[in-house]
């Protein structure tokens, strides 16, 4: 089954989000310690330069969750090819879930369930790719209530695909936009504290904002519109011309 080019850019967009997310952001330079064995205050010395060292432990860091979340891509899409046939209440649960998600992020609605927080990556310690990949692993299990509702959706929005591959690869750019800003931080984490210290007044606005983003998404998908709008999008010039070129 092939993709709406404007569902894997979106995929690709909550990815980041997650990473910006406020639960995870600032515990970036805590999960690089961890993976490279670095005390946490020399990897934040003013004076640390640029340095590839990092990105080899930050590389298996990323194959670990992306191993995780693609696997849960493949067993949405899964649960969805065995229930096509209910296609239809199929979007609709998931979308009135994704609402649900939605109003939680963005405060308007507080759920204690999603409020819990698993920790499974602080009981790993030290470099080494194998621990690295392990920490990885365990982070995808344990990731925050901040990255949970977006998570969530992109596995809804997956299992409403009704194909594996599909619902993987959905799971695999979304991966990828969590992983690209972590191996860009992984260069220098000084730089990274300078920028997250500029950018934490805009920051206090994203999640109530892409809260709303699910809220609506999961109102589009409820209702069926979600694919008429992929549908539509893909008649624009610009994105038939990203579909031709790349999917």
């Amino acid at each position: 089954m092939s993709l709406p080019v404007t569902l894997p850019l979106a995929v690709f967009a909550a990815g980041v989000i997650s990473f910006l997310s406020p639960c995870v952001l600032p515990l970036v330079p805590g999960y690089l310690s961890i993976i490279t064995g670095t005390g946490a205050a020399e990897l934040r010395a003013p004076a640390a330069p640029i340095s590839t060292a990092s990105l080899k432990p930050a590389a298996a860091f990323v194959a670990g969750f992306t191993v995780v979340f693609v696997a849960f891509g493949l067993a949405a899409g899964a649960f969805g090819n065995l229930l096509g046939r209910y296609q239809g209440a199929l979007e609709t649960g998931f979308g009135l879930l994704v609402i649900l998600l939605g109003l939680h992020m963005s405060g308007l609605l507080k759920i204690p369930l999603l409020g819990r927080e698993a920790r499974l990556h602080t009981l790993m310690a030290g470099g080494g790719l194998a621990r690295s990949f392990v920490t990885g692993f365990a982070f995808a299990f344990g990731w925050t209530p901040c990255v949970g509702p977006v998570l969530a959706t992109v596995l809804a929005l997956a299992a409403t695909r009704s194909a594996m591959p599909a619902a993987g690869a959905l799971l695999a750019i979304y991966s990828a936009g969590l992983a690209i800003p972590f191996l860009l931080t992984a260069l220098s984490v000084p730089r990274f504290i300078a920028l997250y210290s500029r950018m934490k007044a805009p920051l206090a606005y994203l999640n109530l904002a892409s809260g709303l983003v699910l809220v609506v998404t999961g109102a589009l998908l409820s209702t069926h519109h979600l694919s008429r709008l992929s549908i539509w999008m893909n008649n624009i010039p610009m994105f038939r011309h990203l579909a031709e070129r790349f999917l």
